[in-house]
């Protein structure tokens, strides 16, 4: 048993600071386990995450995917490579935008956990694979984010404000997905 948590708790990684309150020191500490434990208890909360990143996903990948129809030129905030990303030939796969295959997997999200909520309003056992399932399909955004962040940088250099949103939110729904996934494997881990 105690082999069992020491492998449990290997992976742990620990972040602590000291905060000073009424002068005296107080140390605080926040292991990842600490965290997913806080995170997968929130169960409730978390499809309403991915329902508010998915939402401002697919707004940013529809306001791409519509400038690049009209061919308008967007406005770059904090970047000033936005129109040479989006005119770059990675841009697009044939005559498809990128930004449009971001839209639909932004709406892919926002389906998945709609569809997660009716089904677990309605009590059935089909609501938590819907929801494995969605955890799982972020790695999709999140390896295709990670791709074209290394356009950016290493072969376009150049940054596009509103792929980089996108990225952001990949980033942040594949987080959220990794720590529920983290939190299952090592509970299925405890019980074996």
């Amino acid at each position: 048993e105690s082999e069992r948590k020491f492998l449990a708790g290997e992976f742990d990684s620990v972040f602590s600071w000291k905060i000073r309150i009424g002068g005296m020191d107080k140390k605080m500490v926040l292991t990842w386990s600490t965290f997913c434990d806080k995170l997968t208890s929130m169960k409730k909360w978390l499809p309403i995450a991915f329902l508010v990143l998915g939402l401002i996903g697919v707004s940013d990948a529809t306001y791409l995917t519509v400038e690049h129809y009209k061919s308008a030129s967007v406005g770059c905030v904090l970047f000033n490579g936005c129109d040479k990303v989006l005119a770059s030939a990675y841009a697009t796969i044939g005559t498809i935008p990128v930004s449009l295959l971001g839209a639909v997997y932004y709406f892919a999200i926002l389906l998945l956990a709609a569809l997660y909520f009716y089904l677990r309003s309605v009590s059935s056992p089909q609501a938590e694979p819907v929801f494995d399932f969605m955890i799982r399909f972020t790695a999709v955004g999140f390896l295709a984010s990670l791709y074209f962040v290394y356009l950016q940088l290493f072969v376009l250099q150049a940054i596009c404000t509103y792929c980089m949103i996108s990225a952001l939110i990949s980033i942040a729904l594949f987080a959220l997905a990794t720590a529920v996934l983290y939190k299952q494997n090592r509970l299925a881990f405890i019980k074996v």
